[in-house]
């Protein structure tokens, strides 16, 4: 008997309301009227009920409608013939495809994300976009960025999508502490390119004033942690999306902040990268190859946003 990892989610559901009731696993038996060795083999994954037997269970454990949903959901996907546990992004993804008439290969061929990463993203329960798969799948099936993180569980935190995908989105990657006072102070701006020459040694702030080309006028929540804003193509940091980037650079990384960070490599180039326990997730759109030249710094991204059309801020 072949344990999939439906089976084993109904048997552990099985379980657990069957402990939360105080009933034993003879008593079920007697009740189905088979032994108490085919119970086991339910709970651990090796087999299931019938819908009969399901209903029995159900009645005699006396399950409100949301635990009876559970396991009814579960066991009619194993009936189906289904073995994998589907997570709420990838039903969510799927019903975004499905509405709008796409085939993978045709979401895979419009969106530049290959087949098999989206066969992943819609299949493995596991599987999260990165921050440009999101923006792509988002203009394609017209849904909002922080939609799509949102549901994935993204460990990006404190998602805002500002209107339309087509108009501005943005992700701030961290959550600032609630006790940071905000001010008015403006934040230095300079391209991105222009830390190409960057020395760490030198004073963040101090080389970017020497450096700026405008000054961005924002309420700003890092007050206290100097922070200057870089905007670039974003294809200069290998993000496949029509537009620029800007981001929000500090010297370090406030409380509680995720810990992404802006990479400048030997050969000159810049990619983002986010820390995830002991994994390293790097930015990188389907069709960029990687750099695997030395990395001459980092430094904390605070924001990240994206422009796909221009959109002036108050300047002085």
């Amino acid at each position: 008997m072949t344990v999939t990892p439906l089976k084993v989610k109904f048997g552990a559901l099985l379980k657990e309301n069957l402990n939360a009731a105080g009933k034993r696993q003879k008593e079920m038996a007697e009740l189905l009227g088979i032994s108490s060795a085919a119970i086991s083999q339910v709970l651990h994954g090796k087999n299931t009920f019938s819908k009969r037997q399901l209903d029995a269970v159900i009645e005699w454990l006396k399950l409100n409608r949301t635990q009876s949903a559970q396991l009814s959901s579960v066991l009619n996907q194993i009936r189906n013939g289904e073995t994998q546990l589907l997570s709420p992004f990838n039903r969510f993804l799927f019903s975004l495809r499905s509405e709008r008439g796409f085939s993978i290969p045709q979401l895979a061929d419009k969106s530049g994300i290959s087949y098999a990463r989206l066969m992943e993203l819609e299949k493995s329960n596991e599987a999260k976009p990165a921050y440009d798969e999101a923006v792509s799948l988002s203009l394609h099936l017209k849904c909002s960025v922080a939609d799509l993180l949102r549901c994935s569980g993204s460990h990006l935190t404190e998602i805002q999508s500002l209107g339309d995908p087509d108009q501005v989105s943005q992700v701030c990657v961290g959550v600032a502490d609630s006790s940071t006072p905000w001010n008015n102070t403006p934040i230095p701006m300079i391209a991105l390119n222009t830390l190409a020459d960057y020395d760490p040694q030198r004073g963040l702030l101090e080389y970017s004033c020497q450096k700026a080309h405008r000054l961005l006028l924002k309420k700003n929540k890092w007050y206290g942690i100097p922070v200057i804003a870089a905007e670039c193509d974003a294809m200069d940091l290998t993000l496949r999306f029509p537009g620029r980037a800007r981001l929000i650079i500090g010297t370090q990384r406030p409380t509680n902040y995720n810990q992404f960070d802006l990479c400048f490599t030997k050969n000159g180039k810049f990619f983002l990268r986010q820390q995830i326990g002991f994994k390293q997730q790097v930015f990188r759109s389907a069709g960029f190859t990687a750099d695997n030249a030395p990395i001459l710094w980092t430094l904390p991204v605070l924001e990240l946003k994206l422009l796909p059309t221009y959109d002036p801020e108050e300047e002085i």
